[in-house]
Order: structure tokens, then sequence, then C-alpha cells
């Protein structure tokens, strides 16, 4: 698996528990991923957070596969929104109708328009299924 990934120029950063923060190496944006196994606090259960290779026409990229995690929390536990991870729609600007999802922090207002960005933050910042 490492040796996938560092074909694919990903490296990890951290280990926190039995979870795995990658990051890309070589590439103008920095995003992060995550790999592992997550705890959910509610229930105990571990939920899988992994990547997968998707080919594309300027060569292989990895994808974060978080939608497990996304569907637990969405049809077993509905607090999880109120208490962590927040789902909002707003207008990319001021004066533009186009719209754009963000995922907010509720703990500290960190706003992303990636979930993994976000779920990374509450794993890293505040400790969430370790």
């Amino acid at each position: 698996m490492m040796e996938l990934l560092r074909n694919l120029n990903v490296r990890p950063i951290r280990t926190i528990g039995s979870v795995t923060i990658l990051t890309t190496v070589g590439t103008p944006e920095r995003r992060l991923y995550v790999i592992g196994k997550v705890k959910c606090p509610y229930c105990r259960e571990h939920i899988d957070l992994y990547v997968v290779k998707h080919d594309t026409v300027s060569g292989p990229r990895i994808v974060q596969c978080d939608g497990e995690f996304k569907t637990h929390m969405e049809t077993k536990h509905p607090e999880f929104s109120k208490e962590w991870i927040a789902c909002r729609v707003e207008s990319y600007s001021r004066s533009s109708f186009h719209k754009v999802t963000r995922y907010y922090c509720q703990r500290c207002g960190y706003r992303s328009r990636r979930y993994a960005d976000t779920l990374i933050h509450i794993i890293q910042e505040h400790g969430f299924g370790t």
C-alpha cells in the first residue's frame, strides 16, 4: 500500500491512533487524505476511511473515500451535524447566483469545501474518533 502511495506522490505526515494522515508531494495544491479506522463516538463502531487510485487523462491520482463514514453519521447519528460537522450551501460570492457547499467545524468555526479536510481537522485538532 505504501509503495502505491509513494508512486502517486503521497506521503504520510502524521499518525493518530489507527488513523494516518497523508499529504501530496510535488503538486501545486497541497491536499490532505486520511486512511485507517475511525471509532464512532456514539456507537463505538469502527469505520474505514481509505483512498483509491483513480486514472485520469493527466495521470493517476488518488481519491478520498469517506462516503461510508458520511452515510453512517447521517443515517444513524443525526446529532453529528449539530456537534461536529455542519454542511451549508452558500453563495459563491456576494453578487453571484452560483452556490457552493461548505463544511463547518461546529467546535471552532473551521471551514472547507472538502468534507475530507474538515474530517481531518476534527480528528487532528479535537481528537474525534481516536
